[in-house]
């Protein structure tokens, strides 16, 4: 049996693996961990453990495990008193809520994780700057965006890994591609950025792939398709979401439903035939989407199909919800910005740039 150090050692580089993407490997080391590891060993290495195990099971698709993982973590941090270990499952814990749906948990783990910055390492830094920068994106604040933007990016450099500004690159991208993704069924303008949108998708996801550390590329053509429906190329995004749905055995299922409806929208931009029967089942789905922008772009789809079968009357049901998710999400997205703004998060706070040194 090796030392408490080496024990330590072991798991504390399965972390570093787990946070860069490289989860397969960040596994293996903490499975070899757990063969050494004994319940009267320090809370720290439980703490490690535990972050393993729920960072990587966000990246393979088990989001509730990976919640009750960083939730533990989160309870271990705050006996150990460390204001590292606390500002980083809070930032993980804001990241897996994000992938949930749940904004308005996530801002309230990043404001708590913003509570906790002293000692906090580059890594838990990047971790929440980036969590709090698609918030901002995705509530209309651009320019506050993307001063946390270029605030993870010096974490990132500061971490010196770059498998992290590969994360960062492509999920400001892909709250980009959200964002513009409810605008267009509303009427609203996308402007001459949705190409410059769609451009930065590709450029993240080559980045993504060049860095090492590719940790979903199940999503990749899901994310492309969306990019390639807001520019009106139907044709590609409905051939990119027939490659995501044909392999997404991995994938939590809301992000399936969301694919499903991108397809059922491109056939109807397309003028292909599309069948009540088809409608049905995924008006059944509907209730399995969390967040109100992804309700909102779904109950518009299904109006504008049931109209287009002649079944005026659901169609007009459906346009209400949409209306209402919609109407919805702009009131959760103010209630955020006074929470960020409470919390002095709608800008990056002076004494955040003082534990970042440039590279």
């Amino acid at each position: 049996m090796g030392s408490k150090d080496s024990l330590s050692a072991l798991v504390s580089n399965a972390l570093t693996l787990a946070q860069i993407g490289e989860h397969a490997s960040a596994s293996s080391l903490a499975s070899q961990a757990r063969l050494e590891w004994r319940t009267e060993d320090s809370l720290s290495v439980t703490f490690d453990l535990m972050m393993v195990d729920g960072i990587c099971s966000n990246y393979t698709g088990d989001l509730s495990q990976a919640f009750d993982r960083l939730n533990r973590a989160s309870v271990l941090a705050s006996m150990l008193g460390d204001d590292h270990r606390i500002h980083l499952s809070k930032a993980w814990l804001a990241t897996v809520s994000f992938n949930l749906g749940r904004l308005t948990e996530a801002e309230c783990f990043l404001s708590v994780a913003a509570r906790h910055i002293r000692d906090a390492g580059p890594n838990a830094l990047f971790r929440s700057a980036t969590g709090i920068s698609v918030l901002l994106q995705i509530c209309g604040d651009d320019l506050a965006a993307r001063q946390w933007i270029k605030y993870a990016q010096r974490a990132a450099s500061a971490f010196g890994h770059p498998g992290l500004m590969s994360h960062l690159l492509y999920n400001i991208s892909a709250a980009r591609v959200s964002v513009r993704s409810l605008s267009r069924f509303f009427g609203e303008s996308l402007n001459a950025n949705a190409k410059l949108d769609s451009l930065a998708v590709y450029s993240s996801i080559n980045f993504d792939s060049m860095s090492g550390t590719c940790v979903q590329p199940a999503f990749h053509p899901l994310i492309q398709a969306q990019a390639l429906g807001i520019e009106g190329d139907y044709s590609s995004a409905l051939a990119k979401l027939e490659i995501f749905l044909a392999a997404c055995q991995s994938v939590p299922s809301e992000f399936v439903i969301q694919a499903r409806f991108e397809l059922l929208y491109a056939k109807y931009r397309l003028g292909m035939s599309i069948s009540v029967d088809e409608l049905r089942a995924l008006e059944a789905a509907v209730s399995s989407l969390n967040s109100d922008d992804d309700l909102a772009s779904a109950y518009y789809i299904l109006h504008l199909c049931f109209k287009e079968c002649l079944i005026g009357k659901r169609s007009e049901e459906c346009f209400v919800l949409a209306s209402e998710h919609k109407s919805l999400h702009a009131d959760r997205c103010a209630s955020i910005m006074i929470g960020l703004t409470r919390s002095g998060l709608n800008g990056v706070p002076e004494d955040w740039w003082n534990l970042v040194q440039a590279s």
